[in-house]
């Protein structure tokens, strides 16, 4: 009877699931992430300038409100957005959870330290204050998925509306530079 008393212990950690996440909620735990955003299809390349749309970075602080995680610019360099997600319908596939959620505000460039400095670039919905719907999934300390509508990447030169589904998002728990 002993030798089975571990195995059942493991069982139950494994079956309550994340300690800060209740039943209904994502995978997921609170504390700091990266954001990041990238073009995923040739109609948001941008050939003249590359930079305008390769990817932004911004760094979030994740909270949960009842069953629904919020993502909101750590600090001001950030810019102003929140990203709200929720568990979308379905099953669990592979470990990860379906995500539905939106995105409302204003991503900024943080660049990557020590690699890339602030690009100056920034990722906002089409229409201001519209609020923008993005799916995906999320697994542990990782959250992905797509936008489901136009965003506009702009900078101090140019701006550039990618249609829906061609951006990428991606919320990585990480540690920012200091």
């Amino acid at each position: 009877m002993r030798p089975l008393l571990p195995i059942a212990v493991v069982a139950l950690a494994i079956g309550c699931g994340s300690p800060t996440a209740p039943d209904g909620a994502l995978p997921l735990s609170a504390g700091t992430y990266s954001l990041t955003t990238g073009a995923v299809s040739r109609l948001c390349r941008d050939d003249v300038q590359p930079r305008v749309v390769r990817y932004i970075v911004g760094w979030v602080t994740l909270s949960l409100e009842g069953t629904t995680w919020v993502a909101r610019p750590r600090d001001a360099a950030s810019g102003s957005f929140e990203l709200r997600l929720d568990r979308g319908d379905g099953a669990d596939r592979f470990s990860a959870s379906p995500v539905r959620g939106t995105f409302t505000g204003r991503l900024q460039d943080v660049g990557v330290a020590p690699f890339e400095p602030p690009s100056g670039v920034r990722l906002e919905t089409a229409q201001a204050g519209a609020t923008v719907g993005v799916n995906g999934s999320a697994s542990g300390a990782v959250a992905s998925g797509a936008f489901e509508s136009p965003l506009v990447f702009s900078n101090a030169v140019r701006s550039m509306t990618c249609p829906a589904e061609s951006l990428n998002w991606a919320l990585i728990r990480d540690t920012p530079p200091s």
